[in-house]
């Protein structure tokens, strides 16, 4: 908030808006201003200045910029602002008093319309808030009561505009709102019932009449269905209700009337009392064999649930039962009295027992072991109880026989044979097959004895155990190869009793022999085949033929040598087989040779043209052995085929080729011709013409440097002359060069100082003799040189000699 200093120059009134309760309000006085809650604070200011300047108002919260405030029915309280009135520069300023009184707000009510069905319970909770917080009672109108509550009936359809009143205590509200009540199917009206008693009883097997009738307000057709302990029992107006045996307690009858839509239902309590009645002995007569037992099976208790006790006249126990032996064979006359304490009830039957064969009696056997082909006998001991002949019979083992009471049987070879299957197959690749099929097989064997109708049996086991038997290696043939190829055997074994069969192969077979150089022979190698027991062998030539194997030459790199350089190497050549071997040169260059094994060449320097870096030669080197009969192979291990037999043997050769790069050789420039001689004496001033030539045997281009001392040099193909102009030794040089090599010429010039200047006539003095060493040029780019003379000295522009050769 901005203060502002109190000036003099604005004198303004305050008026309050015209719903303001005061009056003008002058401005040396409290400015107090009254509203109610909801109604709009407005404060209409007044101002002049005594200068005329333009007056501006401003206000505090809780008024806006125009001086303006909508109170809510939340704003109750007393509220102190400020009015400011501004010219500009001075500014005058009042604070008023807001007091908002507090308004009541009546209730807000909401109640929608309700549909409900005739005979339906109507309760209507209206929604009702008060702003303020009081407490709100209601008041209903018709058909509701007090309590906004209505128990409709049949005949109240219709639609019923209805109001609820709320009321905080000061204001109220009131909402009106419309209850519908829909026509509902009245059910059926029992006019008559009877018996009329809602309790009755009854004995155990005595009746009871129900009768009811009704009507319908809507004349529909009335159903009537009556149920006894909610199941239902009949249809119509009337039901007859019989108290059976079994229904001593308490039941329910109801009589359900219908009209399709709505039911209605009469109750009766019916008590039934039990009636005792007497035992009831349901036994049939008996038939039986002797030694069964018999059991008439009696009931402990009768059908009234009480305990009964009974009497026979002989041969059963108090339980009923009676165990027949084999001497009970006939027809007999029982009778039974059953008592339940009150009543007693006697019963006559008739009880046949049919005599009974027995069945012979065979002395057990004990279980044998034998072996495959053993023989085996067993005596048969029978008897029966009856006297009556005995028949023997047995199955088990096929191959038996079993007469005059003897059992006898030889195992054959097959009794414990494996079965050939695939399955087998697999257990067997995997050394599973003992696992699965053990060395031993177990029949078991049943021998019946019948008399005239009765059998008996027993049974024992014949344990037969495998007698093994060797295994089987198919035939063999005899097996060539050549050295250095493999020899695999794969031969191929049974075994009679489809044991798994390990074959080996003997040495020098085994499982894979890979022959070598030396292994030329026959060998008798043996094939065992066994079972784990058993074992069987065969013997099978294998002839290994000698093979001649090429030399080998040592490997030779590939080799680079410059033009007029000397190339040696050596090149060895060996055979495996110890033959001799003759090592010759193919393709060599003019110029080589290879003697005793060693290649010698010196490629000069025309090997190459000019504009070839490099050029390759190939040489290929042959190595050839003459093979012969090797005498020496000792390892055959059969004497009856000659060793002769196993050669096989042809010349045979072997190269290496090697690529020998010659590279293009750069020769040197070489001199010729050099003016003057080495040392030269010249006085001051004099001229000294200098000349070199020079020669190339490439035929490259040359140039010349010369070089007269510190920071002094100058190219030129030419010769120069030169004067110098002091006193002492000077050291000249030329250089020439090809580009890649060069050659170089040097003179001492003695300087002196000469009493007369004479020229010197250079011309006349003796020249250098030539470079005696002789100068080969190539025939295909002759050496042409050229020299001239320059003018090179100090104390003149350099000019060029008429000097040239």
């Amino acid at each position: 908030m901005k203060r502002y200093a109190l000036g003099w120059g604005v004198v303004f009134l305050l008026v309050a808006s015209l719903v303001a309760a005061a009056p003008l309000i002058l401005e040396d006085k409290p400015l107090i201003f009254e509203y109610n809650e909801g109604e709009i604070v407005r404060l209409v200011p007044e101002g002049s200045d005594r200068d005329d300047d333009i007056v501006t108002f401003e206000y505090d919260e809780p008024l806006n910029a125009s001086g303006e405030w909508q109170t809510t029915f939340d704003d109750a309280g007393t509220y102190v602002t400020t009015v400011r009135a501004s010219d500009g520069a001075s500014v005058t300023e009042k604070e008023v008093t807001l007091i908002i009184n507090d308004v009541n707000q009546a209730p807000e009510i909401r109640v929608d319309d309700l549909t409900v069905d005739e005979s339906d319970f109507v309760e209507v909770v209206p929604e009702a808030s008060d702003a303020d917080g009081d407490d709100v009672q209601f008041v209903f109108s018709s058909p509701l009561d007090k309590d906004g509550t209505w128990q409709t009936e049949f005949g109240d359809a219709g639609a019923y505009q209805t109001t609820v009143t709320a009321t905080d205590g000061k204001a109220i509200a009131e909402a009106a709102f419309t209850i519908t009540v829909l026509k509902k199917n009245q059910p059926p009206l029992i006019t008559s019932a009877t018996p009329h008693d809602e309790r009755l009883s009854v004995q155990e097997n005595e009746e009871i009449t129900f009768d009811v009738s009704a009507r319908d307000a809507e004349d529909h057709p009335v159903t009537i269905i009556w149920r006894v302990d909610d199941t239902q029992a009949a249809e119509g107006p009337l039901f007859a209700y019989h108290a059976g045996y079994d229904d001593a307690g308490e039941h329910v009858i109801v009589a359900e009337l219908s009209d399709g839509e709505a039911t209605t239902e009469r109750e009766w309590l019916v008590t039934v009392d039990n009636v005792n009645r007497a035992p009831l002995v349901d036994v049939a007569n008996v038939h039986v064999n002797e030694n069964e037992t018999i059991d008439l099976k009696l009931p402990a208790t009768d059908e009234d649930g009480d305990e009964l006790a009974y009497n026979f006249s002989g041969y059963f126990s108090d339980k009923g039962i009676w165990q027949t032996t084999f001497n009970d064979a006939g027809v007999y006359d029982v009778v039974i009295t059953a008592t339940d304490g009150e009543l007693t009830t006697e019963k006559k039957i008739t009880v046949t027992v049919d005599g009974v064969d027995r069945a012979p009696e065979v002395l057990a056997i004990d279980n044998v072991e034998l072996d495959e082909t053993e023989a085996l006998t067993l005596d048969i001991h029978t008897s029966d109880p009856d006297g009556d002949d005995v028949t023997l019979g047995f199955e088990g083992v096929e191959e038996a026989t079993l007469e005059d009471a003897v059992f006898s049987w030889t195992p054959s070879y097959d009794a414990v044979l494996k079965p050939n299957s695939f399955f087998v197959s697999i257990l067997k690749f995997f050394r599973l097959d003992s696992f699965f099929y053990p060395p031993e097989r177990t029949f078991p064997v049943i021998v019946t004895a019948c008399g005239s109708e009765k059998c008996s049996t027993i049974d024992f086991s014949i344990v037969v155990k495998n007698k093994n038997r060797a295994p089987i290696i198919e035939e063999l043939t005899e097996i060539e190869v050549r050295e250095g190829e493999a020899v695999s055997l794969k031969p191929v074994a049974s075994d009679p009793d489809n044991d798994h069969v390990t074959v080996t192969v003997g040495e020098p077979v085994g499982k894979r022999w890979i022959t070598d150089f030396s292994s030329a022979g026959v060998y008798d190698v043996a094939v065992t085949a066994t079972d784990g027991e058993a074992t069987s062998e065969e013997t099978v030539h294998v002839v290994v033929r000698d093979v001649n194997r090429p030399p080998t030459i040592e490997a030779v790199q590939d080799v680079a040598v410059p033009e007029g350089n000397e190339l040696s190497f050596s090149v060895n050549a060996q055979d495996p087989d110890s033959d001799d071997v003759v090592l010759v040169a193919e393709d060599m260059p003019d110029g080589a040779a290879f003697n005793d094994g060693v290649f010698s060449w010196t490629p000069d320097y025309d090997t190459l043209v000019k504009e070839d870096k490099q050029a390759s030669f190939q040489v290929t080197f042959r190595a050839t052995d003459h093979s012969v009969v090797k005498s020496n192979r000792t390892n055959s291990t059969n004497t009856s085929l000659r060793l002769d037999d196993t050669t096989d043997e042809l010349d045979a050769d072997v190269t290496e080729t090697v690529t020998i790069t010659v590279i293009n050789q750069n020769r040197a420039p070489q001199l010729s011709t050099t003016i003057p001689e080495r040392v030269v004496k010249v006085g001051v001033g004099e001229p000294v013409n200098f000349k070199a030539v020079a020669e190339d045997l490439d035929g490259d281009d040359l140039t010349y440097t010369w070089d007269f001392g510190f920071l002094d040099s100058v190219e030129t193909s030419k010769g120069v002359r030169r004067r110098f102009s002091e006193v002492g030794d000077k050291n000249i040089r030329v250089v020439v060069s090809d580009g890649d090599k060069e050659v170089e010429h040097s003179w001492v010039i003695r300087v002196l100082q000469r009493k007369k200047a004479t020229p010197v006539d250079l011309a006349a003095a003796p020249t250098a003799q030539p470079i005696t060493q002789p100068i080969t040029q190539s025939a295909a780019q002759p050496v042409a040189v050229s020299a001239a003379v320059v003018d090179t000295s100090a104390d003149s522009s350099p000019e060029q000699s008429s000097a040239q050769e």
